[in-house]
């Protein structure tokens, strides 16, 4: 269940942290979602590969949104690294 709720919770936090990073661009707006969405869905899918259920839905909504925190952050890492890179 939590698969299938993961990219849910993954779209709605990429809504939310669009909202929260004042991004203007629907396109960018559409990626962020779809980011966070992608994200959601592979912290949960770890987690299960991982450990056998134990956490719960509550536990789930944390670890989907952890997961898109994650790609989201990772994103952010290596675009600030092909900035640097150009600069050169």
């Amino acid at each position: 269940m939590e698969l299938v709720l993961a990219p849910i919770a993954g779209s709605i936090i990429g809504w939310v942290t669009s909202i929260l990073l004042a991004i203007n661009s629907k396109i960018v707006t559409v990626a962020t979602v779809v980011v966070c969405a992608v994200g959601s869905l592979l912290g949960v899918a770890a987690l299960d590969a991982l450990v056998a259920h134990p956490y719960g839905p509550a536990g789930g909504l944390v670890v989907a949104i952890l997961g898109a925190a994650l790609l989201v952050a990772l994103l952010q890492v290596l675009r600030g690294l092909r900035t640097m890179a150009a600069a050169r």
